[in-house]
């Protein structure tokens, strides 16, 4: 049929053909010889054409099937033709790529690759007909056997498993090999293996280069700073450094090399980095950072801070404090030194004292302490003037201190006041021959500015054990045996033994602290507020609130002679909580009436650290009263610094959290806050007005000012001056840039209401601060 394919076995073969024109030859004949005989038989005849017709149609059908069968059998040969053609394409496809490549089969077989594949592998000593059909494990398990080891054959595997994303592999010989493959849709794997060992050179190449120029860029870094730096790694060996570590260390060039051990460095210099144990646990067991201060000639001194790093290693750097700690040794030296007579000052003598109390406690010794008043040395001052006095003081320092023994410690402690402590060993160095050296020595005349001046001396001594156990207890004991010797007859030029009897001063002092009790509930305290002026805007910015008790009987008593009182009986803790929320709620009324930001500064007694819990107290209050705690301002004095310094620092950092700003008060008296300021939350400094008092008169005193100023400015510190009494004080702060003042030549303390006026008055655009 038409349009269908006709099959080989449905058509007549030559025999059979050849056979039928047989019959039809014989057929014909016969017919003529019928015709001949008979003659026509007509029918018969006509039945013979008909059948040479069918035969003949049925010839043409098979000439027709015939061709088309030679036509499909000439396409059939001409796909087979173009098909081997395409497969040689590939192939010389596949040999073209410059990767090797290769193609694997659903059944995980090797179907197709090309030479690179096999040179790339180590295949291309095997036929090509003998590797297509192989399985991917036989193959990996070749390669594992020649060239890889069991670790590269187990991460090689899962990653043709898993038929996607990249791997690469090092070879022995340090061909670097990169494998890309990919699932198929039909499941077949399909692979391209490049060999990135010179693209890896290169990359290798401009790391090493991009390398050293991070380490010119860094030693060119290092080498510009100051400080010294060195940098060890976990097996201790230098991996970087600059030349100045080895100018500090004093070093040969050869110990700044990259790669020199430490312990070559030590073999230059034994003491280099030379850690104790301790300090190695700490560095390398305790990952903590170790500092130390390594000192060599000419009182040349390296500051040496050694940090470790996460992986082992740790950096070392070497700074020159030389300076620093000369300008230390210098401030120290006036922090600790009286200004005038250039002698220990209190807070040196309570420190060396304290000392001397340590050693004696555990030696069982006995020490002398013989406290000095000069007689009369007040008209010195009024009749001579203060420069004469000061120069006064100076020489009767200067002969005391040819007197005391070598052993013990010689102070001023303050105004016409001396104290000198020591050892009592031997009869020969009894306190009381001591005293007659320095009464007769003081008897002879000093002659200052043409003046002839007599100068008498009243002392009073105490002994430990008897007389006390600590320092404060022998002072003020030898304080009341002092005016023991002033109360006998001609008293100038006296000493005196302490002895129980003068518990009489105990019992005034109990007297006091039992009216003390009483004050409170009676109204009889009350507080006083004297402004702190900013001298850039010459405006209050806020007060210091001063307390005063105004006793029934006795008057107005001075703060210095019940305060003491109330520390030592624990009533600070009482009187100060009302102190502290008197001045908040009456600041908080202050500022809601429109009276600005105004900040109130209370001043916190050291007692307070001990008799109760100062921060629990300032959060209460600023909680009941409503205060923001940024206008509260906290003033501790350096005793708070000197008496239980770790735990003020701790609940000086808690009040910090509070938002309360904190303030060193008398600052510049003692060493204790250069000391310490550092570790304390300070926000302000208040020079002291026995430093203020002497501005214009005594250079060392506007010294130690400027001194304060710029530590102030550098730590970013407010600084308020005291005791500002005259124009001169004023113009001489306002030229040194201070920033607040406070004193009676601005304002007195004022009650309440007073201050209220006085705001308001200097609130007026007219008003001005003279300077």
């Amino acid at each position: 049929m038409a349009g269908q394919a006709v099959l080989s076995s449905d058509l007549p073969s030559d025999q059979e053909i050849e056979r039928l024109h047989a019959i039809i030859n014989v057929l014909m004949k016969r017919v003529e010889q019928n015709m001949e005989s008979r003659g026509s038989d007509y029918a018969l005849f006509q039945s013979a054409v008909v059948l040479e017709d069918k035969v003949n149609q049925r010839t043409e059908e098979l000439n027709k099937t015939l061709n088309e069968l030679s036509n499909t059998n000439r396409d059939l040969q001409n796909s087979e033709e173009a098909l081997t053609e395409a497969i040689l394409r590939l192939n010389d496809a596949v040999e073209s790529i410059s990767e090797g490549f290769a193609l694997y089969d659903q059944e995980d077989r090797l179907a197709v690759c090309n030479s690179r594949y096999r040179d790339m592998w180590g295949f291309s000593d095997r036929p090509l007909d003998e590797l297509i059909g192989t399985s991917f494990i036989e193959l990996a398990n070749d390669i594992l056997e020649r060239r890889t080891g069991s670790d590269w054959a187990e991460k090689r595997i899962q990653h043709h498993l898993d038929g996607s994303g990249t791997m690469e592999y090092l070879f022995e010989d340090g061909t670097s090999v990169q494998i890309r493959e990919r699932k198929t849709a039909d499941g077949c794997t399909v692979g391209i293996y490049s060999d990135v060992t010179e693209l890896k050179q290169r990359e290798e190449e401009k790391r090493q280069f991009e390398l050293a120029e991070k380490s010119k860029v860094l030693q060119s870094s290092l080498d510009s700073i100051q400080q010294g730096v060195a940098v060890f790694n976990q097996k201790e060996i230098l991996v970087a450094g600059n030349h100045r570590f080895i100018q500090l260390m004093e070093l040969p060039a050869s110990a700044g090399q990259v790669g020199i051990p430490l312990g070559y460095i030590r073999q230059m210099d034994r003491h280099f980095l030379d850690f104790d144990s301790d300090q190695s646990r700490q560095l390398f067991l305790n990952h903590e950072m170790v500092r130390y201060e390594r000192n060599f000639d000419h009182n040349r001194v390296v500051d040496i801070q050694c940090s470790p790093m996460p992986d082992g290693g740790f950096v070392a750097t070497f700074t020159d404090v030389t300076e620093q700690r000369r300008s230390e040794k210098r401030i120290r030296h006036i922090a600790t030194h009286d200004p005038l007579t250039k002698i220990a000052n209190r807070s040196l003598f309570n420190e060396n004292f304290n000392k001397l109390l340590d050693n004696a406690a555990s030696q069982s010794e006995s020490l002398a302490l013989l406290f000095m008043d000069l007689d009369d040395f007040k008209d010195v001052n009024d009749t001579l003037g203060h420069p004469v006095g000061d120069r006064l003081l100076i020489a009767i320092a200067e002969r005391i201190n040819h007197i005391y023994p070598e052993n013990g410690i010689f102070a001023r402690l303050g105004g016409d006041e001396f104290a000198i402590a020591m050892p009592v060993q031997t009869e020969q160095d009894a306190p009381g021959a001591l005293a007659e050296k320095i009464i007769k020595a003081l008897q002879q005349p000093f002659s200052i500015d043409g003046n002839e001046i007599f100068s008498n001396v009243s002392i009073g001594i105490t002994h430990y054990p008897n007389d006390g156990a600590d320092t404060d207890t022998l002072l003020r004991n030898a304080d009341m045996a002092m005016y023991e010797a002033k109360a006998q007859v001609n008293w100038r030029n006296k000493f005196s033994y302490y002895k129980e009897q003068m518990n009489q001063w105990i019992k005034e002092r109990k007297d006091i602290e039992q009216d003390l009790r009483y004050a409170l509930e009676r109204d009889q305290l009350f507080l006083v507020y004297q402004p702190r002026l900013n001298l850039r805007t010459g405006r209050i910015v806020g007060m210091e609130a001063l307390l005063r008790w105004q006793h029934p009987e006795k008057g107005l008593i001075s703060p210095a002679d019940f305060i003491p009182i109330a520390e030592q009986s624990g009533l600070i803790s009482q009187i100060g909580n009302w102190v502290t929320e008197t001045a908040c709620t009456q600041t908080r009324k202050w500022i809601e009436e429109g009276m600005g930001n105004l900040t109130v500064a209370v001043n916190l007694s050291p007692a307070q650290f001990h008799y109760g819990d100062p921060v629990e107290t300032i959060e209460k209050t600023l909680h009941r009263t409503g205060l923001p705690a940024s206008n509260l301002e906290i003033e501790i004095t350096e005793n708070t610094l000197m008496d239980g310094v770790e735990f003020a620092i701790k609940a000086l950092h808690q009040i910090k959290v509070l938002g309360v700003r904190i303030a060193i008060d008398d600052f510049g008296t003692g060493y204790s806050s250069l000391n310490y300021l550092k570790r304390f939350p300070v926000d302000v400094v208040k020079i002291d007005q026995s430093f203020v008092a002497n501005i214009g008169l005594d250079l060392s005193d506007e010294a130690i000012i400027n001194t304060v100023l710029s530590l102030g400015k550098l730590l970013q510190l407010r600084v308020v001056a005291e005791g500002v009494e005259t124009a001169e004080q004023l113009a001489y702060l306002k030229m040194q840039e201070c920033d607040e003042i406070q004193g009676y030549y601005f304002s007195r303390p004022l009650p309440a209401d007073a201050f209220k006026e006085f705001y308001d008055e200097m609130s007026k655009p007219t008003t001005i601060i003279n300077s």
